[in-house]
């Protein structure tokens, strides 16, 4: 089969890529694509990959996306004719779930993110199967459009594909102009311009970060998003504060970290099962990954300054017991991509 792969994110491309060479182990021709996007370019100068770039990113306002997406929408409809696609896979991608359907093509969701409703609305009722975390709640996913019996789920998160597959390096540390073994705090951004998150839980979670760089003694780490540096301007000129100038790995930045601050979802789950003490500033609602990992005690939610003070010294009072939790639910985890590639022969005949 030809197998187009939609890659919108820097996790997406540590996933799809995973997924791409065991596909092709079986016979198959697998096709990347993405679209014009800081964080996906860098991911691809740092990690690699054969990706045909298809559209943009549409931005912060609705108008630019919308748009983003109608442009995009025709300019992969052209790329998949031209190619003679027989199947399609994405993280839920709008514009390749429209086109997969217009041309009566199979298109495979794989979502972790039912907190991320506009996504969800226009993806999944127009595929064929919705491959996800078992901890999500069918309810969750068939209040969206699509069929229960239409839902797969893995016994693990998606993190797991890549924390087996791969080691961290102490090169970080000399990456990030540190001497070998020097305590940081690794702090990740949220995604500020997502349709998901309203003004009022930017501004809330700006004012956290900043009580972070202004009251924690430790080097911090800010990882941004978008390749802009807005959400944290006034603090770049800080001696304490790193902001890498190209994209580093995460999955050794999250493991060497003395404490990891969370304001997304990948790097969170990704730092909390590998033992770092991790708290989450994710702006908005708990979403059911984050909940998981709470009720695990791998990790702590803050929605206030006010509380990171008593986090922090429980965390550091916990490291030894939070390292052997995640150690023994990484091991009853099983490899998504095993369950995918699997399902995914025995319904197509890969």
């Amino acid at each position: 089969m030809k197998i187009l792969i939609d890659v919108l994110t820097p996790k997406q491309l540590l996933l799809f890529k995973i997924l791409k060479r065991e596909l092709e182990k079986r016979g198959n021709e697998v096709l990347l694509i993405s679209r014009r996007y800081y964080e996906v370019e860098e991911a691809v100068k740092r990690f690699g990959g054969e990706v045909t770039y298809i559209g943009r990113h549409g931005g912060k306002e609705l108008y630019s996306k919308l748009i983003a997406y109608g442009e995009r929408v025709c300019e992969i409809a052209r790329y998949v004719s031209e190619e003679g696609i027989d199947l399609a896979i994405s993280f839920s991608s709008p514009e390749t779930a429209r086109v997969a359907f217009g041309l009566r093509i199979d298109h495979i969701a794989i979502n972790d993110s039912p907190h991320a409703e506009a996504v969800a609305r226009l993806t999944l009722p127009l595929s064929n199967l919705l491959f996800t975390p078992w901890i999500i709640p069918e309810e969750a996913w068939t209040s969206f459009g699509i069929a229960r019996e239409k839902i797969v789920k893995y016994r693990g998160l998606d993190p797991v594909a890549w924390i087996r597959r791969r080691k961290p390096s102490r090169r970080i540390y000399r990456e990030l102009g540190l001497e070998e073994g020097e305590e940081y705090i690794g702090i990740r951004e949220p995604e500020i311009w997502a349709s998901y998150i309203e003004e009022k839980e930017r501004r809330k979670t700006r004012e956290v970060i900043k009580w972070i760089i202004e009251n924690i003694e430790f080097k911090k780490v800010i990882l941004p998003r978008y390749g802009v540096r807005s959400f944290i301007r006034g603090f770049e000129d800080r001696k304490d504060v790193i902001i890498p100038r190209k994209m580093v790995d995460g999955l050794s930045l999250t493991y060497f970290s003395k404490i990891f601050i969370g304001g997304g979802g990948t790097m969170t789950a990704e730092a909390a099962l590998q033992g770092t003490p991790t708290i989450s500033i994710f702006p908005g609602r708990p979403y059911e990954v984050e909940k998981f990992l709470i009720r695990k005690g791998l990790i702590m939610r803050i929605e206030a300054k006010k509380e990171l003070k008593e986090a922090f010294n429980t965390l550091e009072n916990q490291r030894k017991e939070i390292a052997e939790r995640a150690s023994q639910l990484l091991r009853y985890m099983e490899d998504p991509i095993r369950k995918i590639v699997d399902t995914l022969s025995e319904y197509y005949d890969l």
